[in-house]
């Protein structure tokens, strides 16, 4: 309804209007046609009005986890609008003219929902100077809007309709394909400002798409064309053996490592391998990185090696003499040499690691049982085997690399190391009964593997029995102590020597 009352103060569409707009044939009513669709289509106030879900009063429910508005119908307004020229035009002019005026902090979940709605617009533009405009215009409305206001919008995207919400990442991903081989193009700053500010929203996206479980799969977020630029530039550089030649398109495509998204796992492999190309290159010439090794003290001799070498040694590809033996190391004797020292630091005699029998994984002992530099040294070693894209079988869990991307392990994770404590907290937090939870006399506590001593999760943990009402953040603190508290210097002089052994940061992707 193209209302004006006391009532909504604001002009909203219903079926009646659209089909009006849609049926006129006389001319001179264009002119009225065109001011009502400029007065709700430039305020994001009237259409953050129209498109409601009516049904059950949906639209009386918004919140960060529930949208309210009917993309159905947005969905169908859209497809019809586009049907006449002058009412798709005029409609577009006016959303251009509301992106460009929408506030950083709207004041409430209802005032976000004009962000889903315009990239069903978008979806059926056919010229590119549209498109990218009006994405533009929609990103930057999205990376204004302040942090708490950024992170409901996720909740809303979270609680979209997969197929809408595929959609909206596939309009992205559409336009970074075209952003990148136009900057690919033309290097520009303006280019590469609109590249990467579209790559944001993607990335953006993709953690929006891992929080809620995978809803849509992660090949809608690649940009294979970013693969194939790597590959014919690396080609080149390497042909030529003339890398400055190449220094703006390597640059910008070194700086797309922050939007890991775009790439598939060779996209990311080649961006490895790049970035190893690249340290080869700024290599300071003559630079060593020999390591003789005696197979009998295979261990004792990598850690000597470990402890005096400088971490620009490590830029230069390892290669590895085995004492007594005659060979060349063309990759083999380096896989050798990683094979067997991981054998070596991850034998229950070494002493080294933490095992779990149920598992057949490792994980870090509590600060405090050893107070050398193992821990330091056995990252540099993983951190050397995939610089030199070795195998360096360690037998730890997934949350390892979590922990190294800064990702917080969760129960998941417990479930993976250690499937019997995993199994009783998984049983803890699906246990209907209060008296069976009680009966578990259960306290905010854990028994230390180090000296049998009892570790306190949270602060007076002895003291607080775990309830029904707590058994979450039982959970939480005890997941938290195991792959956390427990063993944070331990796992940060790992960390330490990881980064320092692998010096190339594409690592992270």
């Amino acid at each position: 309804q193209f209302a004006n009352n006391m009532n909504k103060r604001i002009a909203i569409l219903n079926d009646g209007t659209v089909q009006k707009w849609i049926n006129n044939t006389d001319n001179k009513k264009r002119m009225k046609i065109k001011r009502e669709i400029g007065i709700i289509f430039s305020s994001a106030s009237c259409v953050n009005g129209s498109f409601l879900e009516t049904s059950n009063d949906q639209h009386f429910k918004t919140s960060p986890v529930e949208l309210g508005v009917d993309m159905s119908a947005v969905y169908l307004f859209f497809e019809k609008v586009k049907q006449r020229p002058y009412i798709f035009e005029e409609v577009k002019t006016s959303v251009k003219k509301m992106l460009a005026s929408l506030t950083d902090s709207p004041i409430c979940a209802e005032a976000l929902r004009v962000y889903l709605i315009v990239p069903e617009l978008i979806r059926l533009l056919d010229e590119e100077y549209d498109i990218s405009l009006l994405t533009d215009l929609l990103s930057n409305a999205i990376l204004n809007l302040k942090k708490d206001k950024r992170k409901m919008f996720a909740s809303l995207l979270t609680a979209f309709p997969t197929s809408f919400f595929k959609m909206f990442v596939n309009l992205y991903q559409r336009v970074s394909k075209q952003c990148f081989q136009k900057t690919m193009e033309k290097y520009s700053e303006k280019n590469i400002k609109q590249l990467k500010m579209i790559l944001h929203i993607l990335q953006s996206f993709y953690q929006v798409n891992l929080d809620a479980g995978l809803k849509i799969q992660e090949q809608n977020f690649y940009v294979p064309e970013v693969t194939l630029a790597f590959k014919d530039l690396r080609d080149r550089c390497l042909q030529l053996r003339n890398w400055d030649e190449f220094k703006n398109p390597m640059l910008l495509l070194l700086s797309l490592k922050d939007f890991p998204c775009i790439f598939d796992m060779e996209g990311k492999l080649e961006m490895f391998q790049l970035g190893n190309a690249i340290a080869l290159q700024k290599m300071i010439p003559g630079m060593d990185n020999s390591l003789p090794v005696r197979r009998e003290n295979i261990l004792q001799d990598a850690f000597h090696f470990l402890r005096r070498r400088s971490p620009n040694n490590f830029q230069a590809p390892l290669q590895v003499y085995f004492s007594r033996e005659q060979g060349i190391d063309q990759g083999g004797l380096s896989q050798e040499f990683f094979t067997l020292v991981t054998k070596e630091l991850c034998t229950p005699e070494a002493n080294i690691f933490k095992h779990y029998e149920d598992s057949q994984l490792i994980w870090f002992p509590e600060d405090g049982s050893r107070t050398g530099d193992e821990y330091h040294l056995a990252g540099e070693i993983c951190g050397l085997a995939l610089y030199n894209r070795c195998v360096a079988d360690f037998h730890f869990p997934l949350a390892l690399y979590k922990k190294l991307l800064n990702i917080r392990p969760t129960l998941e994770d417990m479930h993976e190391l250690s499937p019997t404590e995993g199994r009783c907290l998984q049983g803890l937090l699906d246990e209907d009964y209060d008296d069976v939870i009680d009966g578990l006399m259960l306290d905010f506590t854990k028994l230390s593997t180090k000296d049998g001593s009892v570790a306190e999760l949270i602060p007076d943990g002895e003291a607080t029995p775990v309830t029904r009402h707590n058994r979450k953040q039982y959970v939480y603190a005890y997941v938290d102590y195991v792959f956390n508290t427990s063993v944070k210097k331990n796992f940060e002089d790992f960390a330490y020597g990881f980064k320092k052994g692998c010096s190339n940061v594409m690592w992270a992707m």
